[in-house]
């Protein structure tokens, strides 16, 4: 398949930081027919078994941050909001309370310019043309860049509230936002004319690194063929959020606190500061207990929770050791019933809300690519360009990515979880003014 590729695409691969050897092994990958490879669960981690209980988790004292230490905060944020508008099944409720969200004025608006009766839309619940309004206003705009909630009758972004709440947070060396390089332009503009942000002078701690095209994959349609671009070039396609890990490497300081930037609310924000002093706290009493320790270590916050969709935190056995991990359903062997049962046995969730230290017992960083396990890479099936191809998915940056790394579960309360990741969740009360 490589023999038939043209110069040019080598070329092409190449310059953009992918070589033949590199070309070689995503296609051998993609278009074999072996599986992807699984853990074996043993059993999900609970209170007293892998996970540190909420009440001990609580007992932690409150601290502040005086010591001679340099704390980070590293936020994914290159996802598109495609996903925000799938309301499909949930018409009833999305067209009931559509007032509340909080840029109906967008909608009100596009509507009066584009002479369509919204009235007609909401009573005949027109799930089709709501969706097509809705992608005409948000096309192409990473989910940081959705309005979320109202703040002062001001319709924010998720962005622009985290950094509002960073004056208050103990990371004292700035946020790190990973996004999609064509983003920056637009994210920029909305930060400089923000009337939330004023009176902030962000640009002095607000960072943004990008995914390195390099990490990207080829995509193979159903004959094997390498997908293209119209203009014929080679298409690659980021490999998930996994590829941030050498982003994540880049960061120098002690501690780096990890989040989504979609779990943010402003009922929730002292909640938040609470549980991230007590993170720190008890990421330092790890350090401290295990000075010869020489790993990277993570001290991770689950909540019980068993109907969110993502990682869950079992015991594993990689086929080496046997260690706590957070689990997504795709790395394990669902068509096993006796895997399926301990996965649905789960009752925790990872909300995304970690502290992590790479440096060793001397101070000295660790290079985190050597504590990865690359053999729990995925191939994953999409529909891209109108065809349905094959790519593939790096090891997931809280799961395969940090296979290797020392960690910690903790019990955090579970109020302090609320995601947006469907525009329905704004009508949840904790969303709204």
């Amino acid at each position: 398949m490589i023999q038939d590729m043209e110069k040019n695409d080598l070329i092409y691969l190449e310059s953009i930081g992918i070589d033949k050897s590199n070309l070689a092994s995503q296609v051998d990958f993609l278009s074999s027919k072996n599986k992807t490879e699984q853990l074996s669960l043993i059993r999900p981690c609970i209170v007293g078994d892998g996970i540190t209980s909420k009440e001990e988790f609580q007992e932690n004292v409150l601290i502040d941050n005086t010591d001679n230490v340099s704390l980070s905060r590293f936020i994914p944020a290159s996802g598109y909001g495609t996903r925000m508008l799938q309301v499909d099944n949930h018409d009833q409720l999305f067209f009931k309370n559509l007032e509340l969200l909080p840029f109906f004025n967008l909608i009100t608006e596009s509507c009066r310019k584009n002479n369509i009766d919204l009235d007609k839309i909401i009573k005949e619940k027109d799930v089709k043309q709501i969706k097509e309004i809705l992608l005409a206003i948000f096309l192409d705009l990473p989910k940081a860049l959705l309005p979320f909630h109202l703040i002062n009758n001001l319709a924010v972004t998720p962005i622009e509230e985290i950094i509002l709440y960073f004056n208050n947070d103990i990371a004292n060396k700035g946020l790190v936002f990973a996004i999609q390089e064509e983003h920056e332009d637009k994210i920029l503009k909305k930060l400089n004319k923000s009337d939330l942000l004023k009176d902030i002078d962000f640009d002095k701690f607000v960072n943004f690194t990008y995914q390195d095209v390099s990490t990207n994959s080829v995509c193979l349609d159903n004959e094997n063929n390498i997908l293209r671009n119209l203009n014929g070039d080679v298409y690659t396609h980021p490999s998930g959020h996994g590829a941030l890990l050498e982003n994540l490497n880049k960061i120098e300081s002690d501690y780096v606190l990890i989040n989504n930037i979609d779990n943010v609310s402003p009922k929730t924000r002292e909640l938040r500061y609470e549980i991230t002093k007590k993170l720190y706290k008890f990421i330092k009493e790890i350090r401290n207990k295990n000075k010869v320790l020489n790993k990277p270590i993570r001290v991770c916050g689950v909540i019980k929770d068993q109907t969110s969709k993502g990682g869950k935190p079992f015991w594993v056995f990689d086929g080496k050791e046997t260690s706590v991990q957070i689990v997504e359903e795709a790395q394990v062997d669902i068509k096993n019933t006796e895997q399926k049962k301990i996965w649905d046995s789960g009752i925790y969730f990872n909300p995304v809300e970690m502290i992590c230290s790479f440096k060793d017992f001397e101070g000295k960083k660790l290079e985190l690519s050597k504590f990865a396990n690359m053999s729990l890479k995925m191939k994953t099936k999409k529909t891209i360009l109108g065809k349905q191809v094959s790519f593939i998915e790096t090891p997931g940056l809280w799961n395969g990515s940090m296979h290797n790394w020392n960690t910690t579960f903790v019990e955090i309360p579970e109020e302090s979880f609320t995601p947006v990741k469907n525009f329905t969740d704004l009508f949840l009360p904790i969303h709204q003014p």
